[in-house]
């Protein structure tokens, strides 16, 4: 079993909000707390999923 964890904003990010959404995406944070805590970083993940919930190979 597995899911995405999803980060929605109003818009496109900016200030505050796009540092965030940038420092989350950073291999700082993908290597480290997302590994620790037994994740997927994103840049390691094999397959995507689409809005209509299809599962392809990336």
């Amino acid at each position: 079993m597995w899911a995405y964890e999803h980060m929605y904003t109003k818009g496109e990010p900016q200030g505050a909000v796009k540092a965030f959404l940038e420092y989350m995406l950073s291999d700082e944070v993908q290597d480290g707390p997302v590994v620790d805590l037994g994740f997927i970083p994103v840049s390691k993940m094999k397959v995507e999923r689409d809005l209509s919930g299809n599962v392809t190979n990336k």
